[in-house]
Order: C-alpha cells, then structure tokens, then sequence
C-alpha cells in the first residue's frame, strides 16, 4: 500500500471515529462549551503543557547520559519542541519520536545509533503510563458505571500489565541465550535490549527516568484538569487521573492522523463510563488536541530558526569501552 492510500485510510478512519464521537454528544452544547473557555486557565493548560516537553527534555538528556552519549538540556529542548511540531504533522502519535532519530542521523549518526535512545525513552514513557494506569485502577472500578467500562479497563491494564511483563522477561532472558547471540539479524535488537538493560540498572539515572516520566504523565492530566476548568466542565482530578491515561493509551494506536478522532472516541467512551457527558468529555479532547497543535506551531516556528548546532550532540564511547558508533563525535 503506497503512502496515499495509507493516508486515505487513516483520514478515512479519523472521520469515522469523529462520527462516533459526534453521535454521543450535544454538538450545539459542545460548541457553546468550547467558545466559553476560560483563557486564564487556557495559559495554564499551554504552559503545564511546555512544562510536559521540558520533562521530556530532561528524560532524553539523562537516556542519552547513560548511553554515553551527551546532548545538552538545551539542544534536547529544541528536540523537543520541533517534535512536537512533527507529533502534530505526521498522520502517526510517534512522529516526533521519528524526527529526532531522523535529524540525529542527518547530523552523521548511524540509523541503529539514532533509533536507540529514542525507542529506550519510548519504553521507559510506556512502562510508566502503565503504573500509572494501574495506581489509577482502584479510582477507576469505583466511578465507573456499567460492566462494559470496567471490563474495558481491567483489560487495558492486565494487556498492558502483561505486555510490560513479557518485555522485561525478554530484557533480562534474551542476552543470555547463546544461540540468539550468533544470529547476526538480532544485532540490533541485542543492542537495543542491552541499552534498556542499562537505563534500568545505573541506580540514580534509573530512578530519575522513571521520575521524570511519571511526571510527565501526572502534568498531563493536569493540564487536562486546566482545560476542564476552562470549559467550566465539573470533573473531578482523581476521575480524570483514573481514566485519561488509559483514554490516551488507547489513543496511542497509530490508526488515525495525529490521534484525532481516536483520541475523541476514547474520551467519550472512559469518561463517559463515569457519567461524564459526550460534549463535555468531547470538547475535553477536541480543546485539549487545539493546544497541542498551538504548541507544535510554537516548535514549527523553532525547528524553522534553528541551526544544525542547536541539535548537535556527542557520540561517547559506552561504560563498557566499545565504541557506540563509526564517529566518535557529531557535529553541527
């Protein structure tokens, strides 16, 4: 299937899940909603968000840190905001996780080298969304209403419990089997299970990781608490902490362009399973995807103005002597 027609599904998909979304929800209500917000809380919501890609920066700063490499905090910010500019273009959620691999590879870095720190953080962000979402399990079972919410729910988090499970089973197992080491093919993927070996295992750069990421997904859902207070919409923090991380999950699955539509119907379905209304538990989704695209405009803007030296960084050699690349050091 050539790239067209992968956009015309997912454009296609994207106007069925709006549809979806729509038809749960008072459309006139929802309007009225959206164009009563609060720009008070609106600033809140942008800068709660800015707050979400300084954590961000700081997370691929540290992963980078332990990979022996080294990116400056202000570098990883340009990072971060361009991608969320490329997170809110490309028809896929990971589209920033894929312009930093890209422009680090544009700057002389091998593609395995540029994927690994990038795909290392995008674990680590999984792994603690799905603690969170389990944390949030107990709150969620009590709001929610009906045996189809809870079942949804029990099952995100068991799948998610068990696929985390089976990936750290494969992290600690698979470097030890002697056959897999002597096919060349799985190179990279030892390369790549030995790098989360590591961001798990160097005691405080471990720990920080995994705080910065849970912040990151608590700030997130502040910054949707921030909306809702400026939409006036009465949701409680503990509903929203219980149920917007699996609603987001859920959003994750690369089907629709940029998680629109996607992202609407899951926060019309796990919202609404605690009594919120379609409109507000739309609006919630529709005023919260509108801030991101006015932060990914501001990394547009970035990416636009900054030079190849705003992304430089530094190719070590690892804590275990080898080199981590054919150069040594990438410059601007």
């Amino acid at each position: 299937m050539d790239r067209f027609a992968k956009l015309l599904v997912k454009f296609t998909v994207t106007a069925l899940l709006f549809w979806f979304a729509a038809s749960a929800a008072d459309l006139p209500r929802m309007l009225e909603l959206l164009a009563k917000a609060r720009p008070d809380w609106l600033a809140v919501s942008l800068a709660l968000m800015f707050g979400i890609i300084v954590l961000d920066a700081l997370s691929f700063s540290v992963v980078m840190r332990i990979l022996g490499h080294r990116l400056r905090f202000r570098a990883s910010l340009v990072y971060g905001l361009a991608g969320m500019f490329f997170g809110n273009l490309a028809p896929s959620t990971f589209g920033g996780d894929i312009f930093r691999a890209v422009q680090m590879q544009r700057l002389g870095a091998p593609i395995g080298t540029a994927l690994r720190p990038v795909l290392t953080m995008r674990f680590v962000s999984f792994a603690t969304l799905i603690a969170v979402i389990l944390l949030g399990l107990p709150i969620a079972l009590e709001v929610v209403r009906g045996g189809v919410g809870r079942t949804a729910l029990i099952a995100i988090a068991a799948s998610g419990g068990a696929a985390l499970i089976a990936a750290y089973a494969m992290i600690l197992a698979l470097p030890q089997l002697r056959r897999v080491q002597r096919l060349s093919f799985l190179n990279r993927i030892l390369a790549l299970v030995d790098d989360f070996r590591r961001v798990h295992q160097d005691g405080a750069g471990t720990v920080i990781c995994l705080a910065l990421a849970v912040a990151q997904h608590v700030v997130r859902v502040a910054v949707l608490a921030a909306v809702a207070a400026s939409l006036q919409l009465e949701i409680p923090f503990a509903t929203l902490f219980a149920l917007a991380p699996a609603a987001l999950l859920a959003a994750m699955i690369p089907i629709s362009l940029g998680s629109w539509g996607l992202r609407e119907a899951a926060f019309v379905v796990f919202l609404g399973s605690a009594g919120v209304a379609g409109e507000a538990a739309l609006s919630l989704s529709i005023a919260f995807g509108l801030l991101r695209l006015v932060m990914g405009a501001i990394g547009g803007a970035t990416w636009l103005v900054a030079g190849s030296h705003h992304f430089a960084f530094d190719l070590g050699i690892d804590t275990k002597g080898r080199a981590d690349a054919e150069t040594s050091e990438i410059r601007s």
